[in-house]
C-alpha cells in the first residue's frame, strides 16, 4: 500500500520567491486552494524554511516553497494507494508544472532532486519483525523488539537508492488515544521508506546539473521498484 510521497527539487537561491507568489497561485489554481499562505520570515532566516505554502482542494496535498527548493507531499487515499501509476501520474502533473514555473528564475540549473514513497506492506504467517529478520538478519538470540534494516546502493554513478525497511506498530501516529497499545498495535506490518535521488552525481561531479530529465528517471526507478520488486526485496532480501 502506497502511504505518501514526496516530490524535492533543490536549486540556487531564488531571493525574491515571495515576489512570485500571485504567478505561482494563478498558474496553480487548478491544484492548489488561493489564496496561497506567505511566511512574513527575515531575509537571514534558513534558506530552507519555506516562505510559500499550499493545500490541494481536497487536503491530500501540500506545497512548500523556499528560498532553494520546491517540495510536493501527498497522502493517498484508497483510491489511489494500490496502484502507483494514479499516484505516478497525480505526482507528475504536479511537480513538472512547479518545476516549470520556478526554472526560468534559477536559470534551469537544477541542482538535484529526489522522491521519496512511503510504502505499508502486509505479512501473513508471520509477524513483520520475523519477517525482517529472515529476510536481512541473522539473530538467534532473544526476540527484539523493533528492527530495521537501512541500506543505500548508487545506480549508475548517479543516484542513491535509500531504503528503510520496519516494522510499524501503528498505522499512524493519531491512533494513540489513551488505549493501551496491545489492542490497537499491528504486528504485521512492515514500512518501507523508499528514497531515490540524484545527489551523489551532485556530490562527486562539481560540473553536475540535474535536470527534467533526472526527475523522469528517478519516478523510473521508483516505478520498477514499486511495482516490481518490493515484493522480493521485503521477503526474500533480494534488491536485485
Amino acid at each position: 500500500m502506497i502511504r505518501t510521497t514526496s516530490f524535492n527539487i533543490f536549486f540556487p537561491p531564488i531571493l525574491n520567491v515571495r515576489e512570485l507568489i500571485f504567478k505561482l497561485e494563478n498558474d496553480l489554481s487548478e491544484y492548489f486552494v488561493k489564496p496561497f499562505n506567505l511566511f512574513p520570515l527575515p531575509n537571514e532566516a534558513p534558506p530552507e524554511f519555506p516562505r510559500i505554502s499550499a493545500s490541494s482542494h481536497h487536503g491530500y496535498t501540500t506545497l512548500n516553497i523556499s528560498i532553494n527548493s520546491a517540495q510536493i507531499v501527498t497522502n493517498y487515499d484508497a483510491n489511489f494507494s494500490n496502484d502507483w501509476s494514479k499516484c505516478e501520474a497525480y505526482i507528475k502533473d504536479r511537480i513538472y508544472k512547479v518545476y516549470d514555473l520556478l526554472s526560468p528564475h534559477f536559470s534551469n540549473r537544477l541542482l538535484f532532486c529526489g522522491l521519496t514513497t512511503d510504502l505499508l506492506i502486509e505479512t501473513h504467517e508471520i509477524t513483520a519483525i520475523q519477517q525482517i529478520k529472515e529476510s536481512f538478519f541473522k539473530l538467534e538470540h532473544e526476540e527484539p523488539f523493533d528492527l530495521s534494516c537501512r541500506v543505500t546502493f548508487v545506480k549508475d554513478s548517479k543516484y542513491y537508492l535509500n531504503y528503510l525497511i520496519q516494522n510499524q506498530r501503528l498505522s499512524s501516529p493519531s491512533a494513540v488515544s489513551g488505549i493501551p497499545m496491545k489492542q490497537i498495535e499491528n504486528e504485521h506490518q512492515i514500512e518501507v521508506n523508499l528514497d531515490i535521488n540524484d545527489r551523489y552525481a551532485l556530490n562527486y561531479n562539481p560540473q553536475y546539473i540535474s535536470s527534467r530529465g533526472a526527475m523522469d528517471e528517478i519516478l523510473e526507478i521508483t516505478r520498477e521498484i514499486v511495482t516490481k520488486k518490493i515484493d522480493k526485496i521485503v521477503f526474500d532480501g533480494r534488491f536485485d
